[in-house]
């Protein structure tokens, strides 16, 4: 065996082998930062949709006027009190859809009487109006009720359509 083998060499410096970084640790953090504040503000302006102006409430409600009087006068030249309830109930539900935000468009007629805050931004007379009409028609839909004949169906939810628009919410 040879002697030198075993022998303990002299340590060489490692520096001479490592490459410098090109960039501080601070840089590397810095441009990380600036990174992650890129991703969330395009994630901000993303999430953030400027709202569509809708279009002037006053004209909403006119043009939702005008189709559920056009509906409730259609109903008037049907046969059955229960396919002019419908009509008319639907006519009044998609005009308050439309002006108010109301979801009985949606809803089943107990409902509708169940939610207390229905139609807040109405005068209570105006309220018990449309509770009474609506149970009146609903009697009549789904016949409970066969005292009824389409032109009073009809006349009741063109007068009931009428009150809502002359009082309908600011």
């Amino acid at each position: 065996m040879n002697s030198e083998e075993f022998q303990f060499r002299e340590l060489e410096a490692a520096e001479p082998f490592l490459q410098a970084p090109a960039w501080p640790w601070w840089v590397w953090g810095i441009a990380g930062l600036i990174v992650i504040a890129l991703i969330l503000g395009i994630i901000a302006i993303a999430r953030h949709k400027s709202p569509a102006t809708p279009p002037d409430l006053g004209i909403r409600a006119e043009k939702a006027y005008l189709e559920a009087r056009e509906e409730i006068d259609r109903a008037g030249s049907l046969q059955a009190a229960q396919q002019a309830a419908t009509a008319c109930s639907a006519a009044v539900r998609r005009y308050l859809s439309t002006v108010c935000g109301d979801p009985s468009l949606f809803e089943t007629h107990e409902e509708f009487l169940a939610r207390h805050h229905a139609l807040e931004s109405y005068p209570a007379e105006v309220r018990d109006r449309v509770s009474s009409n609506f149970c009146r028609l609903a009697e009549v839909k789904y016949g409970k009720s066969s005292t009824g004949d389409v032109a009073s169906i009809v006349g009741d939810g063109g007068g009931l359509l009428d009150q809502l628009h002359q009082r309908r919410p600011a």
